[in-house]
């Protein structure tokens, strides 16, 4: 399974996949886990740092992103929203690419080629990407459950 978009709109969320029998939507209302929550959550670092907004990052939250691979690297565009004078505008980040090549980060900083996720922010986007697919196969949050008799579960 291939997640193609996320996003987390309020109480909605929507999820845009790809499997072998083809291409499907889920947009439910049903709550994510704190997992999925959590895992979007971290690609915040990596928004910040491609959209410049580290001295305003108090204005910014990631509500989802985009994927999908361009001749053999994989892409990947995060979206969100900034907060200025009470108005939110929606973001998306460009394209940011996965480096195939392990021994690229030794020789070079990340900070000189933005348009390329480094190791740590490719295991944020595999947590993204894994909680999206669990999110699809059923996962979401677990009500509290309550104690009805007054004894202990």
């Amino acid at each position: 399974m291939e997640i193609n978009k996320i996003k987390i709109d309020g109480k909605t969320t929507t999820i845009d996949y790809t499997t072998e029998t083809g291409d499907y939507r889920i947009k439910t209302g049903e709550d994510p886990s704190l997992d999925l929550y959590n895992a979007i959550k971290g690609l915040r670092g990596i928004f910040l740092k491609r959209m410049q907004f580290e001295p305003v990052k108090e204005r910014v939250m990631v509500n989802g992103f985009e994927s999908g691979i361009d001749n053999v690297r994989r892409w990947y565009k995060i979206s969100g929203i900034y907060t200025a004078n009470l108005i939110g505008h929606k973001i998306t980040t460009p394209k940011v690419m996965e480096m195939n090549d392990p021994e690229f980060w030794e020789n070079n900083d990340p900070d000189e080629f933005i348009q390329y996720l480094d190791q740590k922010e490719s295991e944020y986007m595999e947590k993204a990407v894994d909680e999206a697919i669990l999110f699809v196969q059923g996962k979401r949050e677990q009500l509290p459950l309550e104690d009805t008799e007054g004894g202990a579960f």
